[in-house]
């Protein structure tokens, strides 16, 4: 799998989604991550292979990078907007794990508009080989509910949730612990 640099349009976020106040810190983040001159994105498209060995069936057809070769699209490595239908910013410490801790990963939807979709954080569950990674908090405004573990509550319950987490989440930023993935859709 291969990343490809292109540039994302200049992309703003809205200062409010749902209700919530989204912090200077926690927007200045999120537009520097999607708006650095050249930024290492995913574009994820569907491909739909010409291989006729499968009796003339064509394979289902599967998510692949694109790269600046596809010209047409992403003329000269700039993303059109018109392309986007949301961004998804993945913040991830290298050295977190199960057994070692660390810093949760996080992961942040950004519609076209630029509202916040969800905020998800993570951590690992249960121990040694059993472990894996589940969502501990989920603020999912397009479906206006907040999930702490595995309890559903209605989005306004998570406010001063959401404030904290904004809080420790921009400090551990600050901290340079997480390596951040740009992906388009």
């Amino acid at each position: 799998m291969t990343l490809s640099t292109q540039q994302i349009p200049q992309f703003r976020i809205k200062t409010h989604t749902a209700g919530f106040q989204l912090s200077d810190p926690l927007l200045d983040i999120l537009e520097t991550e999607i708006n650095k001159d050249t930024t290492t994105v995913r574009l994820m498209a569907e491909s739909i292979s010409d291989d006729t060995s499968t009796g003339g069936n064509k394979p289902e057809p599967e998510p692949e990078l694109l790269t600046r070769t596809t010209e047409d699209k992403h003329a000269g490595g700039l993303v059109h907007e018109s392309s986007i239908s949301m961004i998804t910013l993945n913040f991830r410490d290298p050295n977190y794990g199960p057994e070692s801790g660390g810093f949760h990963p996080v992961e942040i939807a950004i519609a076209r508009k630029g509202e916040l979709i969800y905020v998800t954080d993570f951590a690992y569950v249960g121990s040694g080989y059993f472990a894996e990674l589940d969502r501990e908090l989920d603020f999912d405004f397009a479906g206006q509910q907040f999930v702490h573990g595995s309890r559903a509550y209605k989005l306004q319950t998570g406010r001063a949730m959401f404030d904290l987490w904004q809080a420790n989440f921009c400090s551990y930023y600050r901290m340079g612990v997480y390596t951040v993935e740009v992906t388009v859709l």
